[in-house]
């Protein structure tokens, strides 16, 4: 039986005491058993005391140590020295009030006591020389009574530990003392309620009073006394009753006026040869819930009812690995979350969540190729299970064992018509209805036990138009209703005849409103219609008309792929849909009331896919859904998720019909079975589990966890905390999530990783919060932190910071009076210095001014002179100039000659002596400009044609490129001399038969400061215009040396003349200075030697709304 626990049914023989009892009967009980052990990091596989302590730790006494565990790992102390564990194993431990661990060893090792927060053994043994130390023998139990004294049984004795004197009193057995132990072989201690103290011993039992240290005998030769003297186990439950264990069943003992009444259990086990054995009880423990746990030497664990006399036994089975690991049970522990631990002899531990007995799985014996489509529970109790592809199977009531139907090639009234069953349905007269993939319809009745099918024919108007039924209800006139895969359908049972009702948008072959997948009954004799892919519509039988859901509420959120459907009394709907999650649809009272709400993992849902609804008693919604089974509070919203964990065969569900028993039982079909289960045994009281910090560590050195506060030194750049919520029913899908108060802005989510590390903190004060959510659960408010404080480097300490700052003060002051005194020194040694300076700058100046005078002087004699001289000379060369003309026009042709050279001489002497009449002009400040509009392309063209001879002789070609108005403020004359000694100059220095190119163009540039201007002129600010001139030719070009001197007076450049003409070497200076004079620019761009020159004239162009008159 995979994954089940075998339970025996055993049959009681007679009583010992004064009552007999009888197994009423065995009840069927499924428990799921995790193993824990060496493989998980247990020292050993011997098991012989748990405990769990009051931070949620668990404690493991083994054979090989003491080990603790957090839900992950295990950490191991076992005997290495003097100063540690001095027994090797552990068979009985306690927590005292203070929260130390009290270990009890074997073989005369003694008892240790560990205190957790300071890790430190202390051991106490026996010593023979020492009549205050522990007696001699194994420990078997320790226990500490209501007044703090801790009491340890051994072999040799019972023992008193004074916790002043750190020495050991003894109470012992006296043969002559009926009022002392009955013997010193103490097997066992339990508190009683009335505060004295139960002994168990292997000749009887005792009740010593602690405040008289006297004990009262409990022996099997008594009357209305314990069955047994040998005891191995002892334990008082909630209500004070007694439960003894010995080597052959146990008793249950109550004491009432001071007399015992004692029911004696002797359960025999049989096993597979045939033989008949008694139960050796080793240990007992009461579960939260009143369930009496026994463990036992060779019988495993036995559970038992006492109430219902029910027991059931688990036992290791070779074939199953979540049964119990081991036959020979040690101990048995609850903790805080409830889980069941059981310690064995050679198997470990073992765990366990009691509730998942709450939870039954029916395996129904389908085929493997098989799945479970529906389930229905009628009213004679008969469970109805249908399959695809395997038929129909019920089971009897009160019965473990399954009729199976299957379509057979004959045909009768006593098989079903198809094999692939997809609902079923007991209308209110008993009959069962079965609705198929592919046959159609089928009747079931009960008294005949004979099937009857409804299906399509094409001869037939009222036949049924589809054989696919997915659903079926029944209206309060007794017709079904049918949901299929081309529509809704009526069904007249006492006629026999069907109504085909379509969908008004189901008209047409691709329309996916004929595929309906449930329908249900609603109030006021409405129906509710689930469609496979087109949501939900509210159907009304006698208008045959259909109200789709955003008719009924408006929503942009509408449910489509429908499942399930469920309506309260209230007329609240429920909508289980594939992909979004659970819908609440309640119809609209006011125009502000949300008439549809939805529900998706966000929610806590544990999947969107829903496949079915079931309610019961209690307001709760159980969904069927992909990712586990889920309990909805449809009042509060809240929810809670069942897994496989919580005893499910399995956590997803998938497309299927559920049902409700009129019982209350709720079924919902798996692949191979079906669950079973009454909600109310789900309830179990949620526990919120303690989280803990497990470990820290400073670089590689470790920390106690328990602190609350950490101290970090400058030089521990890195830390790390590790913590683990202490839940044990599935510590693996805990949740966590952690925030360094100071330096995280917001929780960092971390999953299941369970530490937080820490790098180069700056020095302060900080604090680590951290948070856990179980695997089934929400986030828990309950929160621990730890301090972090950072100490800084000692040069960021506040100490260190002020001291430096008083250093750097008394540095700056130091450094600013000396400063100070050398400044004033040096003033008054600059005071000395500058009137000796002064004076000498005064005699300087009155030298140099008369030096300027004299070169004032001189170059106005030079002007002067340079002047009358050209003035002087000009007149004589106009003479020659005129009797070279003479001479030219001799008769004499030799005579003509030297006439046209002299001509040429004398005017190029005329030709510098005006250029040097004008640049002294222009030195000495005489010239005026005429400054009127002009149209520079207009002028260009008048100097081109002046120019016009001049080119045509050498063949070269002039081109003006100039088809705009370009208007500047000048001297038209000087603008032409300009452009003229330009023009010239490019005839003069180019060779024959080239282009010179003379453009002239308006240009807009930016203004630098334009953002400073006001708001009402910024558009006229942002930008100037200016008229570029240039001129082109292909001529000779300069050299890098040729540009730094070009515009020089007298200077002579590489580039010579190509037409023999003459240069005096002042043409560009006086361009640069007439240009200059109108506020321009002149430049020169040449890439080298032979590649020819273009010079440029930047003027500023006239504004257009000038009201000056134009000359040109």
């Amino acid at each position: 039986m995979g994954h089940r626990a075998k339970i025996f049914a055993l049959y009681l023989l007679t009583s010992l005491s004064v009552c007999n009892c009888n197994l009423a009967r065995a009840q069927s009980i499924e428990i799921k058993f995790e193993r824990v052990g060496s493989a998980q990091g247990l020292s050993n596989e011997s098991v012989y005391a748990i405990l769990q302590d009051r931070t949620g730790f668990m404690w493991f006494g083994t054979a090989d140590g003491l080990n603790k565990y957090d839900g992950y790992t295990f950490t191991t102390y076992q005997r290495d020295n003097s100063t540690t564990l001095l027994g090797k194993g552990i068979r009985t431990m306690l927590i005292d009030r203070e929260g130390n661990l009290w270990m009890g060893t074997w073989a005369n090792t003694g008892v240790c006591c560990f205190n957790r927060y300071r890790e430190a053994f202390t051991n106490y043994q026996h010593q023979p020389e020492n009549p205050e130390s522990l007696t001699k023998g194994d420990i078997t139990a320790i226990v500490q009574d209501s007044s703090g004294t801790i009491w340890i049984a051994t072999t040799g004795g019972l023992n008193r530990f004074e916790t002043q004197t750190r020495t050991f009193s003894h109470i012992l057995h006296d043969s002559n003392d009926s009022s002392s132990l009955s013997s010193n072989v103490i097997t066992a201690l339990q508190l009683a309620q009335d505060h004295g103290l139960w002994v168990a011993t292997d000749n009887g039992l005792n009740y010593l009073d602690l405040k008289t240290g006297k004990c009262k005998r409990y022996q099997a030769n008594d009357k209305h006394a314990i069955s047994r003297n040998r005891i191995r186990a002892l334990y008082v439950s909630k209500l004070g009753a007694l439960w003894i264990g010995y080597d052959k069943g146990f008793d249950y003992v109550r004491i009432k006026d001071g007399t015992m009444q004692v029911r004696y259990y002797d359960f025999k086990w049989q096993n597979t040869y045939g033989f008949t054995t008694s139960l050796m009880v080793n240990t007992i423990y009461e579960s939260h819930d009143g369930v009496i746990w026994l463990g036992t030497q060779s019988h495993g664990l036995v559970r038992f009812l006492p109430e219902e006399n029910d027991i059931a036994f688990f036992m290791p089975e070779n074939d199953n690995p979540y049964s119990l690991s081991d036959a020979e049970v040690k101990c048995i522990f609850q903790d805080q979350s409830q889980i069941m631990w059981v310690g064995t002899a050679n198997g470990g531990l073992n765990k366990f969540n009691p509730t998942v007995a709450r939870f039954k799985y029916i395996r129904v014996p389908i085929e493997k190729q098989h799945v479970i489509e529906s389930v229905l529970e009628t009213a004679d109790g008969s469970l109805w299970v249908g399959t695809v592809g395997g038929g129909l199977y019920r089971r009897e009531p009160n019965s473990e064992t399954w009729r199976h139907y299957m379509k057979t090639e004959v045909s009768n009234l006593r098989t079903i018509s198809s094999n692939m069953i997809l609902s079923l349905y007991q209308d209110s007269t008993g009959k069962l209805w079965i609705g198929t993939w592919s046959s159609g319809l089928m009747q079931y009745d009960p008294l005949t036990r004979h099937f009857t099918t409804f299906y399509h024919t094409r001869a037939g108007r009222d036949s049924l138009r589809d054989n696919r039924i997915t659903s079926i209800c029944e209206d309060a006139e007794h017709n079904l209703w049918l949901a299929t895969w081309n529509g809704l359908k009526k069904f007249d049972v006492r006629t026999h005849a069907f109504e085909h009702i379509d969908h008004p948008k189901s008209v047409g072959a691709g329309s996916t409103y004929k595929k309906v997948r449930v329908v249900k009954p609603g109030k006021n004799g409405m129906l509710w219609v689930g469609f496979e892919e087109d949501g939900v519509a509210q159907f009304n039988p006698k208008t045959k008309q259909f109200i789709e859901l955003d008719a009924l509420c408006a929503s942009n959120h509408l449910p489509k792929i429908v499942r399930a459907l469920y309506e309260e009394l209230s007329g609240v709907l429920w909508i289980g849909t594939y992909n979004g999650g659970l819908y609440r649809f309640e119809p609209r009272t006011t125009a502000e009331t949300v008439c549809l709400e939805q529900f998706t993992t966000k929610d806590g849902l544990p999947s969107d896919q829903v496949f079915g609804i079931l309610p019961d008693a209690y307001g709760n919604l159980w969904l069927a859904t992909s990712n586990g089974l889920c309990q909805f509070d449809a009042k509060t919203y809240r929810t809670r998720t069942y897994n496989t964990y919580d005893g499910l065969p399995q956590a997803s569900f998938h497309l299927a019909n559920y049902a409700m028993a009129p019982s209350g039982l709720l079924y919902f079909p798996v692949s191979k079975g079906v669950i079973c289960f009454r909600p109310d045994s789900t309830y179990c009281k949620r526990v919120v589990p303690p989280i803990s910090i497990t470990a820290i560590t400073v670089f590689d050195r470790a920390l106690p966890p328990w602190q609350h506060s950490i101290e970090l030194l400058p030089s521990d750049a890195f830390f790390s905390v590790e913590f683990a919520l202490l839940h044990y029913r599935n510590p693996a899908k805990s949740q966590y999530a952690y925030r360094l108060e100071g330096f995280d802005k917001d929780w960092i989510y971390s999953g299941t990783r369970r530490f937080a590390t820490y790098t180069n903190l700056d020095g302060g004060t900080y604090r680590l919060r951290i948070k856990a959510m179980p695997s089934e659960d929400k986030w828990s408010e309950d929160e621990i932190s730890l301090q972090v404080i950072v100490h800084p480097p000692f040069w960021k300490t506040w100490w260190f910071l002020t001291g430096a700052i008083l250093l750097c003060l008394s540095t700056i002051y130091v450094f600013y009076a000396q400063r100070i005194q050398r400044v004033n020194k040096r003033n008054r040694d600059l005071e000395v210095e500058v009137i000796k300076r002064t004076e000498e700058l005064a005699e300087a100046l009155r030298e140099t001014h008369c030096q300027k005078l004299l070169a004032e002087e001189a170059n106005q004699f030079k002007t002067e002179l340079l002047g009358v001289a050209a003035h002087d000379l000009k007149s004589p060369l106009q003479s020659i100039i005129g009797f070279a003309s003479l001479l030219k026009e001799h008769s004499d042709q030799e005579v003509a000659k030297v006439g046209t050279i002299i001509e040429r001489a004398a005017r190029n002497m005329v030709q510098l002596i005006n250029e040097l009449l004008q640049t002294t002009e222009v030195d000495l400040g005489k010239v005026t400009l005429q400054k009127q509009p002009c149209d520079v392309s207009k002028l260009a063209h008048l100097v081109m044609e002046q120019n016009k001879p001049l080119a045509l002789r050498k063949r070269q070609t002039l081109i003006l490129d100039a088809y705009q108005e370009c208007i500047v403020y000048a001297d038209a004359s000087r603008l032409m001399e300009i452009l003229d000694n330009l023009v010239n100059n490019a005839i003069k220095y180019s060779p024959y038969e080239r282009k010179i190119v003379v453009r002239c163009q308006k240009q807009e540039t930016y203004s630098k400061n334009s953002e400073t201007r006001n708001a009402e002129n910024q558009s006229a600010s942002k930008m100037h215009s200016s008229v570029l001139i240039s001129v082109q030719d292909e001529g000779q070009g300069f050299s890098a040396e040729d540009m730094s001197k070009i515009f020089g007076k007298f200077q002579r450049l590489s580039a010579k003349p190509t037409g023999g003409e003459s240069s005096t070497g002042l043409g560009l200076a006086i361009v640069k200075q007439l240009v200059e004079l109108h506020d321009g620019k002149i430049w020169v761009e040449s890439e080298g030697k032979g590649k020819g020159a273009t010079f440029f004239v930047e003027l500023p162009a006239l504004i257009a709304n000038s009201e000056h008159s134009f000359a040109y």
